[in-house]
């Protein structure tokens, strides 16, 4: 359906949806090239509403922070399903590098993101509306999740570290 707006949209249709396929059947199972898959995907997705727009450079940087911070919460949940992977005899990345090495991993790709928000306002891409909006509650979050990581690993902190990050703590997740 995706060529109905033009080729460019319709091969971005097509290269998400073989994604989607290729991370079901084998990419899941594989240690960070799982999760990459994951954040590119979601980075995709505003490419996508970009190039339909017609405005593809301007979903540039949102798509760089998308693919960001679902890489950080892919491996964030590496960690809190680990016991489940194990059993799966999948290669997470905190089944195979170990949950403190997964730590660090989101500890890193957070952090950079942190840093890298206030460089489109640097750049002027962005108003002082972007920076105070980002600096604030985005990278406070940010802060929040990686601290609170490194503090408490259980379980139910995970699960509401990773609600954080999805939608910024709106709704909760029901613990299971």
């Amino acid at each position: 359906m995706g060529f109905w707006l033009g080729m460019v949209s319709g091969s971005l249709a097509l290269a998400a949806t073989g994604g989607l396929v290729a991370y079901d059947f084998s990419l899941k199972k594989v240690a960070f090239i799982g999760n990459l898959s994951i954040a590119c995907l979601s980075a995709l997705a505003l490419i996508y509403g970009g190039v339909v727009a017609g405005t593809p450079g301007a979903s540039l940087v949102p798509a760089a922070f998308a693919f960001l911070i679902h890489l950080g919460r892919e491996v964030l949940k590496d960690i809190g399903d680990v016991e489940g992977d194990r059993t799966a005899n999948t290669r997470s990345v905190a089944v195979r590098w170990g949950t403190q090495s997964a730590r660090l991993v989101v500890t890193g790709v957070l952090s950079f993101l942190a840093v890298l928000t206030p460089i489109p306002y640097v750049l002027g891409l962005y108003n002082l509306g972007y920076l105070i909006l980002t600096l604030v509650p985005v990278n406070l979050i940010l802060i929040c999740v990686v601290s609170s990581l490194w503090r408490d690993g259980s379980r139910r902190n995970l699960l509401r570290l990773d609600s954080l990050l999805d939608h910024g703590g709106r709704e909760g997740h029901r613990l299971q």
